[in-house]
């Protein structure tokens, strides 16, 4: 499910809010996924990194390692709030001609590769992407 709204501190900012669960591929392989109907994505993997980055999201939350969970994610750093915690991924490069953009979790020394799916909800590749998690 896909939602927009506003709730960061900028009012033009848009938020997106998507289910991510694990699926596993034809090859066996049980990757992170998200479907976006609105987009034309379905059953896109994180990967390259991304799992890392899930998985240390996820413990420091203190949430299940492979329960389905909620990703909420902006340009724009989100309000304060103590029922919530936030994080942010830095921009770092662009792939080498796949069309994809590397992060780096701010505070960490995890970087993950985000794919061209980025651009469905990014007329570029921004430089900050902030988000939570939640069940």
């Amino acid at each position: 499910m896909n939602q927009v709204h506003e709730s960061s501190t900028d009012p033009n900012a848009k938020t997106t809010t998507l289910q991510i669960y694990r699926h596993k591929s034809p090859d066996g392989e049980v990757l992170w996924v998200f479907d976006d109907p609105e987009v034309q994505l379905d059953k896109e993997p994180l990967i390259e990194g991304m799992p890392e980055i899930i998985a240390g999201v996820l413990r420091k939350q203190g949430l299940p390692p492979s329960e389905p969970f909620t990703l909420t994610f902006s340009t724009k750093p989100f309000r304060n709030s103590r029922a919530r915690q936030y994080y942010s991924l830095s921009w770092l490069y662009e792939g080498d001609g796949d069309g994809g953009n590397w992060y780096r979790w701010d505070g960490t020394k995890l970087d993950g590769w985000l794919c061209p799916a980025l651009f469905a909800y990014f007329e570029s590749a921004p430089k900050k992407i902030h988000f939570t998690v939640t069940t």
